[in-house]
């Protein structure tokens, strides 16, 4: 599966109103970096380099977080900025009280994607409340993908 990261800030951002985001916006506000294990760390690459070969100062980073309540309460009550995923559109907190903009407006980077993968150990490829589980992950992520189609 694959999934795409936009640009997250609170409602009322001074960015809201730009149609387009450019790498030189970003780098005017501080960065959230939201690690959500590896579905972050490619895109992150790709925009810290196109910042890095614009000869652009990086931007700020204001915390380095995997909780995403965390992301949540900072972004409500600052200028951050978060790289985050389009699935978060799908939480109300995140759709009622943050804008996004796709990755396709920031410079150089275009649309990049992550591809998710649920990984298992083999001592519970055979149990059957782990393949319950890993079923249940992957019916989220499907009805997200259809929802977001």
């Amino acid at each position: 599966m694959s999934i795409t990261p936009l640009f997250w800030f609170r409602k009322g951002h001074p960015l809201e109103s730009h149609k387009e985001i450019s790498l030189a916006d970003i780098c005017s506000y501080p960065i959230i970096s939201f690690h959500a294990q590896n579905v972050s760390r490619e895109v992150n690459r790709l925009i810290w380099q196109a910042i890095k070969d614009a000869g652009l100062p990086p931007p700020k980073i204001l915390i380095d977080t995997s909780h995403l309540l965390v992301t949540l309460d900072i972004l409500t009550m600052s200028d951050a900025t978060m790289l985050g995923l389009e699935h978060l559109s799908q939480v109300p907190a995140f759709r009622d009280n943050l804008v996004s903009r796709p990755m396709e407006y920031v410079e150089s980077v275009g649309r990049a994607e992550s591809t998710l993968t649920l990984i298992q150990h083999e001592r519970t490829a055979q149990s059957s409340v782990h393949l319950w589980i890993s079923e249940m992950i992957r019916g989220v992520f499907r009805e997200l993908s259809a929802e977001a189609a």
